[in-house]
Parts: C-alpha cells; structure tokens; sequence
C-alpha cells in the first residue's frame, strides 16, 4: 500500500490536462494513494457518480454521462464527484467524499454514510463504522463494500438511475483513478523492428526462443521474428523469455538484429508452437530471422551454393554464422536453419538436418502417387513374394499387411468408381 504523506504529487499532476480531467480504471487496491483523486463509474452504462442528493439517512448519488475510450475517461466539463485520498486527520467533515488509509483502506462519507442506506448503531457520523466503505478487488474491478454489512455494496441502478448503497445485484461501480494510463511500452517484435537503428528500448512482451546458437539468440512471438547477437547465455528451443529485457535495434542491409542485451531470463512458461520451425512454400523478407525447415533435399544440397524452394525461389547458402558441413552421402533430408540476409541476399543458414521420411497414401503401393488397380497387382505381387512392405501397402492401417488389405484396398476402387 502506497502512503504518500503530502499533496505535492496531486498539485503536480494538476499542472497538466490529462492528469487533472482524465482518469484510468484501478485494477489493483495498492493503487490507492494519498494525494490521489478517484471517481466512482458504472462502465457498463458509461455513467460515473454525480452529486450526493437526497438528506439526512437518504443520501445518494446522482449520475453523469461520460464517454469511456481505450480506456480513459475525460471528465472535463462534467461535475462527476472526485474522491480524493488525505490521511487520517487530514480530511475535513461536511458532504465530501475522503480515502483513510491509516486504519486499513477505506472510503469515508463524512457527512454520514447512508447512500440509502445502511442501518444500525453507529451507522452515520464522519468516524462511525457505517460509514466507512472498503475497496475490494473483484472481476469487475475495485468495488466498494460497506465496513458494517459488507453484503451492501455501493453500485449502480440503471432503472432509478443513481449510485447507492445495494445488497441485492446492480449495476457494478468501479474505482477510476486521476492520471494518464500506463504505457506498456515495447511489446512486441514488430514494435521493436520498427524502432530506429541505435534506440535502446526494455521489452515487455513475451517472446519465445526459436534457436539459441552461436551467440545468436532468434526469437519469435505473433507479430514476427527477431534476432538478439551476443548472447552469452544458453536457452532452449521453446522457452518463453521473462518481460522486461533491454537490448539496442540495429539493422544492417535490411536484416533487424538486437544487441547490447541484458536481463535475459527464461520463465517457466513454454510455448513449443511458436517455436516450431515453419515449413514454407516460398521464402521472402517477410521471414528474415524465422526458424524455418526446408523439407526433402538431396545430399548435393549441403556442399551447394543455392537449392530451389518449391514455387522456385533461390535461397543463397552461406558459410558464415553456422552454417552446416553434413556428412550425410545418400537420401534425403529435411534441413533446419534461419533465414538471414547477407550482401543483399536472404541466406538460409544451416543448424540441423535429419532423415526425410516421405509421407505416404494409403493404398499407393507403387508410391506413384495414385491409388489405382496397379498397387492392387504390386501388393497381391509382393504378399506372394513375400518382399519388403512398404507403408501404404497397410490399406486398413491394423499394423500388419496381408490379404485383408487387397480385400479392402479392391472395395475401396470398386466404391469410388461407382
């Protein structure tokens, strides 16, 4: 709980517009400060408390229509009530509103409580027990409960209309505090590709690692791809980074890289999708620094300067940064690697490569890439020769291959032709 025992912050925010008329919602009770001013706001009606109406045991309070954008609440021109926050001793008595932080947080009518109402000894007068009401923090936001009958809340009634003291279900009336909202800052990737080369910046988003290597840290998070130099830390495919590192942007020939990074923590949190390398059907600037696989490629690939994508881009092979030296002589491979730009180039740069396993049609026993009266021959050919069964010769995928398979593979022909 913040106590700020003076008035100076509150004279200073009231030297601008935004803090003097406008006022952001209080998500937290440890927002409530001395010094602070407050406004009472039904968000659903977009009506805040007016003035207190009505007397003696039938207080309420009256409404006003405000307009709630991204957030904010501009109150200038309006006479919505403003609550403001003094330390015990400090507020004065008559029909204001005053925060008491010095015997738990609550809110003070100080001129008896009753906002229709609550009952009871010691229900009305400036000190009495009635007439304190708690903020509570709830799904909503910081409600206000009464300190006697904490089954009585201070809410809005949309058919009356005013703010009063309810216990059965109304309209919810939410705190507002005075000021300007908080900037979050930098949060995502694309935020900070786009700042300007040399400005330092503190991220506050969630960004998830790709490939840690090197020194070079790539990551990725929904909005795109980015990559972090010099990294002397190790972190693992799919670790999420905690908020608030700090690094500098820096680009060179197109290519967005961050450096000078410091605070980079990995949190408990995973996120393997995003950082699962992209299979990509053409490759442009758009994924500079992603993690992506190149699926199928024979061995003349890796010795190669360039291999050709499926629609028939060309991406440039590098030896610099890591680029891999595979011992592999025969088959195919799907090659792993981030996509860089170098001289003007996009450079796809080598990390890994594993074993090609071709995906397969069921019933395609030729591997021609139909499923026609021939694979019916090559099964019924192989079962009597007993040779090597190759995936799809599985038709009904049971786990075995035999005579149930031409069975159903001949059924399956026989129903498509018909």
């Amino acid at each position: 709980m913040k106590k700020v025992f003076s008035l100076f912050a509150l004279s200073l925010l009231t030297m601008s517009a935004w803090a003097a008329n406008t006022y952001v919602k209080v998500t937290s009770v440890d927002q409530l400060e001395v010094g602070k001013k407050y406004i009472i706001v039904n968000e659903e009606k977009s009506r805040a408390m007016g003035p207190i109406t009505g007397g003696s045991g039938t207080n309420y309070g009256s409404y006003v229509d405000i307009t709630i954008e991204d957030g904010v609440i501009d109150i200038e021109g309006t006479n919505v009530v403003e609550l403001t926050a003094h330390e015990s001793g400090e507020y004065t008595y008559g029909p204001t509103w005053a925060f008491s932080l010095d015997e738990g947080v609550y809110i003070l009518w100080t001129s008896g409580n009753s906002l229709n109402s609550v009952s009871g000894p010691g229900s009305t007068g400036a000190n009495a027990s009635g007439a304190k009401w708690i903020p509570t923090l709830t799904d909503d936001g910081v409600i206000l409960k009464n300190n006697q009958d904490i089954n009585r809340i201070l809410q809005y009634n949309a058919s009356a209309p005013r703010f009063a003291c309810y216990t059965s279900t109304q309209k919810p009336a939410v705190l507002y505090m005075q000021g300007a909202p908080e900037d979050e800052g930098i949060t995502t990737l694309a935020q900070a590709n786009a700042l300007d080369d040399d400005e330092a910046f503190a991220f506050n988003g969630n960004a998830v690692v790709t490939v840690c290597k090197n020194g070079y840290l790539f990551l990725r998070d929904e909005s795109g791809f980015s990559m972090i130099s010099g990294v002397v830390d190790t972190f693992e495919n799919g670790q999420v980074l905690n908020p608030g590192w700090e690094a500098t942007k820096t680009s060179n020939d197109g290519w967005v890289r961050f450096t000078e990074a410091s605070g980079l923590i990995a949190s408990d949190e995973t996120n393997p999708d995003l950082a699962a390398a992209i299979v990509p059907d053409s490759v442009d600037e758009s994924l500079l620094n992603a993690y992506v696989c190149i699926q199928n490629q024979v061995p003349s690939f890796f010795p190669a300067r360039s291999f050709v994508l499926p629609n028939g881009s060309r991406i440039p092979k590098t030896e610099s940064l890591w680029a891999g030296n595979a011992d592999a002589t025969t088959g195919n491979y799907n090659v792993y690697g981030v996509i860089v730009k170098i001289n003007g180039q996009l450079m796809f740069n080598i990390i890994d490569y594993e074993d090609y396993v071709a995906p397969f049609i069921p019933g395609d026993v030729n591997s021609d890439g139909f499923v026609n009266i021939s694979d019916v021959t090559m099964l019924v050919n192989l079962l009597m020769s007993e040779g090597e069964m190759p995936p799809a010769a599985d038709f009904n995928q049971n786990g075995t291959t035999d005579i149930t398979d031409v069975t159903a593979l001949i059924n399956y022909l026989m129903s498509i032709e018909n």
